[in-house]
């Protein structure tokens, strides 16, 4: 629909003024072309159209019409045709703050017909239609692929959904977002060697699901690369949980063993208190000195998952700011507290790696930011 309101100039000093003028409305004919079907259809609207809004006024399923006349009365349309056919409207919430997810596309195929639309503010002169894809369906009481294309390139698809209703959706992938009042990831932004760096990140979920990685990566030996020098912890296999014994330790159980089997069997054949008591020692220390001989390798502990190198790490786990905090659904802190050295040129990259166990979290922290050491 479109209204023309003009003043031309003709033969240069007169004028003809367009006042009146009827609304126009064209109708698709399925074919690339469109036919005039304004009067047809009752819109018959002459005052001098500004806005437009196309809308489900009533909510049953069609849209209606709302133009705003310069000056004048607007004029609402409720669409009254009952054809018969079928629709799907979609409500879709994105991350703040995109909440209305402008820029994603959505794609509903019907058989052998796929239309799209994308989500955009300012979809007609100054006015703005609910950001409320709303699709004709035809004689189709199914749509076959219903696909939502993120604004950050992310997609769903569904399959197999009934017509006539109204399908909410929102994006399934965690958000990052900068912490209130911040517009970078990092405090301070330029520090000098050896300082401290707080860095600070809201992670949102609409499915409440909290992250399974929860990581900042410093690329803080500048060379372009992120998460090196980071060491897997250590896996002790069953075949290896006891350690190999030093030679001393070998030597000191076999002769404890052999004084012990002898002097037991001396008390078998004396009845003497004193020698039994002297094997029941031996005994014990022997027991003792095998003990100690599985729990020493070569004079140590069993080896310990290692911990990344605090000099050489890229990768650090960050905490919540509270703990006792389990709704992921309106944004929850994490942060993490690293000491930094100059390195290169000094600017130093890092981003934030967070995952709730099925989707990797987007937003503008998982892309590379940088901080100055001077």
């Amino acid at each position: 629909m479109a209204h023309c309101d003009a003043v031309m100039e003709v033969g240069g000093d007169h004028l003809i003024d367009f006042h009146d003028d009827p609304a126009r409305f064209f109708v698709s004919n399925q074919d690339g072309t469109f036919s005039e079907q304004a009067n047809p259809l009752g819109v018959d609207d002459t005052g001098q159209g500004r806005g437009l809004v196309c809308f489900d006024y009533d909510r049953d399923g069609d849209l209606d019409l709302f133009i705003a006349n310069n000056q004048q009365l607007p004029r609402l349309y409720q669409n009254e045709i009952n054809n018969g056919l079928h629709y799907l409207k979609l409500k879709i919430k994105g991350h703040a703050p995109n909440t209305e997810a402008i820029g994603a596309r959505v794609y509903v195929t019907t058989g052998t017909t796929t239309q799209m639309q994308e989500l955009r503010a300012g979809s007609n002169y100054v006015s703005q239609d609910p950001v409320e894809p709303h699709f004709g369906l035809g004689a189709a009481l199914t749509v076959d692929t219903l696909r939502v294309v993120w604004p950050d390139g992310s997609a769903v698809i569904s399959e197999n959904i009934a017509a006539d209703q109204t399908v909410s959706l929102h994006n399934p992938a965690p958000a990052l977002t900068w912490s209130a009042g911040a517009n970078t990831g990092v405090d301070p932004e330029i520090g000098q060697g050896g300082d401290p760096f707080t860095f600070k990140v809201t992670y949102t979920d609409f499915d409440n699901d909290p992250p399974s990685t929860a990581e900042l990566w410093i690329d803080r030996n500048d060379d372009g690369a992120f998460a090196e020098g980071v060491l897997a912890a250590k896996t002790i296999s069953p075949a290896s949980a006891l350690p190999p014994t030093s030679g001393n330790v070998l030597l000191a159980m076999s002769a404890t063993l052999l004084l012990g089997l002898a002097f037991f069997l001396k008390t078998q054949a004396s009845q003497g208190w004193t020698r039994r008591g002297i094997g029941l020692f031996f005994g014990i220390l022997f027991l003792l000195a095998f003990i100690k001989g599985c729990s020493s390798g070569s004079g140590g502990a069993l080896p310990s998952p290692t911990a990344p190198n605090p000099t050489t790490s890229e990768r650090f786990a960050m905490k919540a700011v509270d703990a006792a905090d389990l709704d992921y659904t309106d944004g929850k802190a994490y942060f993490a507290t690293v000491v930094l050295e100059k390195a290169g040129d000094g600017i130093i990259n890092y981003r934030y790696a967070f995952n709730d166990g099925l989707w990797d979290a987007a937003g503008a922290p998982t892309r590379d930011q940088n901080l100055t050491i001077q």
